[in-house]
């Protein structure tokens, strides 16, 4: 009868660690799930970041060309400047030249 008391209360205690790492068991699985959920929004956000990236970066290529195209004008532009007011100083010497050779007629 003590040993069947003994077995019967070692049997409750038993029952009683089960029943606790059943519960921790369950609360762990819980956290996993929600861990697992927030890995993929975590994931789903990392992607839509990359996303948003590869666009700006798109628009600051976009952006550098359009820049590069308008040094490229102008530069172009002040060279034509430049030649223009070289054949503008070179007309006007002409021009006093020619009011020189007028004048000594």
């Amino acid at each position: 009868s003590e040993q069947l008391e003994e077995a019967r209360s070692a049997y409750q205690a038993a029952s009683r660690q089960l029943d606790a790492t059943a519960a921790e068991c369950e609360e762990l699985m819980l956290q996993r799930s929600e861990l697992q959920s927030q890995l993929q929004q975590a994931t789903a956000d990392a992607a839509a970041a990359r996303a948003q990236l590869a666009e700006s970066a798109a628009q600051l290529d976009a952006a550098r060309a359009q820049a590069a195209m308008a040094d490229a004008r102008s530069s172009g532009l002040r060279e034509k400047l430049s030649l223009a007011k070289l054949k503008f100083q070179r007309m006007q010497s002409a021009a006093a030249e020619r009011k020189q050779q007028v004048a000594a007629l």
